[in-house]
């Protein structure tokens, strides 16, 4: 299983390259707790407890004291 693990963290970059392909000239939804993904998205919608907390520009949502 750690191998498994590895094996997809050292991926994840190709991935996510193959991901941003995909998406270009469409509009997606992507759920990630993982913040380097901002910068290749305009907004932001952040939920707390299954609601929204939140919804700005990347911009905007980087310089609020939540992140």
């Amino acid at each position: 299983m750690n191998l498994l693990v590895i094996w997809i963290l050292k991926q994840s970059s190709k991935i996510k390259e193959k991901l941003l392909e995909l998406f270009k000239g469409r509009t997606v939804i992507i759920a990630t707790h993982r913040l380097h993904w901002l910068n290749n998205v305009d907004y932001v919608l952040n939920l707390e407890q299954g609601r929204v907390s939140d919804f700005a520009k990347v911009v905007e949502f980087k310089n609020s004291p939540s992140v």
